[in-house]
């Protein structure tokens, strides 16, 4: 028996469920543009983690004495409250970052990422001047990676927005961790999360110093080509739409 590509295209049509491009499911392709925003301005002490990422002695004797620790500040920041850094260093390259809970991006479910855009407002809070610098981080498969970077000085009072646009997995840097050397921002990519941290170099051998520096109206656009979510509707709902 032979059955017309028009009938069986009829009969098809009517008595199977259609997919409806919509909302939100398996990453198919769609549309680029920002797909996701992480942002803060409050900072608040549950929403946050700090800590050493990594320190390299240079000095001769030199004590692996480094650390690192963030805090909530309620007041003085570019608008109200901000995200403090502490860092103490004698001998030693210091790294050190803080995490935002909740700021994973999984490119395997949600789409490869084209380009992400990092912003936010750092503050130098010493009267001295050392090499302390302010960079984008994320962490991939417990590996960390830094972004470019900004130097800050005594000579340069007052908060200054930092704007890093359209970076690719190739702007990023291993830090630590047994990953690859830049991050895997493709589908095969697991799960990122995002941050800011801070490098400072050595004060000189055996003087430890400690250095501040906050940060406030921290952003971070995952740019992507966003996945396409599919819905399953019937010929007879979608008849009632007309």
């Amino acid at each position: 028996m032979r059955f017309s590509i028009a009938f069986l295209a009829a009969s098809l049509l009517f008595s199977l469920p259609l997919i409806i491009a919509s909302a939100h499911a398996d990453p198919a392709p769609g549309r680029s543009g920002v797909c996701t925003t992480f942002a803060d301005s409050t900072f608040k002490e549950e929403n946050w983690s700090a800590g050493l990422v990594s320190q390299l002695i240079l000095c001769e004797e030199g004590l692996p004495d480094g650390s690192y620790d963030g805090a909530y500040v309620p007041t003085g920041g570019n608008g109200e409250s901000y995200r403090l850094a502490t860092i103490a260093y004698s001998s030693e390259f210091v790294e050190g970052a803080q995490l935002r809970d909740g700021a994973i991006y999984n490119p395997a479910t949600q789409g490869a990422i084209q380009a992400l855009t990092f912003s936010y407002d750092a503050i130098y809070l010493e009267s001295f001047d050392s090499s302390l610098a302010c960079f984008p981080v994320l962490v991939q498969g417990a590996t960390w990676y830094g972004g470019p970077q900004t130097s800050f000085c005594a000579c340069q009072p007052g908060w200054r927005h930092q704007l890093f646009s359209n970076l690719s997995a190739a702007q990023f840097f291993q830090i630590i961790g047994p990953g690859p050397r830049h991050p895997n921002f493709s589908k095969f990519g697991g799960p990122i999360q995002f941050g800011f941290g801070h490098l400072i170099g050595p004060s000189a051998c055996f003087d430890r110093a400690v250095v501040r520096s906050g940060v406030d109206n921290w952003r971070v656009d995952v740019v992507a080509e966003c996945a396409v979510p599919v819905q399953v509707m019937t010929w007879g709902a979608i008849k009632s739409r007309y």
